[in-house]
């Protein structure tokens, strides 16, 4: 049975998926915006908006929660006070997926996941 089994497996083993998530959020946070596969960017929309909101909170076991994930303290510091303040008004939808077209080699569906502000 599938009951409350959300997520996608992106064809990968739990510990892949979780690196890939982690490597695309980092990328976002340097980079403002990734171009990747589309159901890569919804799950990254999903893992990156439930890091802005523990960022937001400002909690020291929030701040670990998100240093857990990020793995870098110079990113969490720029997510804490750079990222997050722009959201404070907002509850949630802080990241947007643009889809961008297929791409040439296989065909896949590409998106662009980028800050909502």
């Amino acid at each position: 049975m599938k009951h409350r089994v959300d997520g996608r497996k992106l064809g990968r083993k739990t510990e892949a998926r979780i690196a890939l998530l982690r490597t695309l959020s980092k990328q976002l946070v340097i980079h403002g915006e990734v171009e990747t596969t589309l159901p890569k960017a919804k799950e990254l929309k999903r893992f990156a908006d439930k890091l802005v909101t523990h960022a937001k909170s400002k909690e020291l076991h929030d701040i670990r929660l998100v240093e857990k994930h990020l793995g870098d303290r110079e990113l969490v510091k720029k997510l804490t006070d750079e990222i997050a303040p722009r959201f404070a008004e907002v509850n949630g939808g802080y990241t947007t997926v643009l889809k961008t077209g297929f791409r040439k080699g296989d065909g896949a569906p590409t998106a662009i996941v980028r800050w909502s502000k």
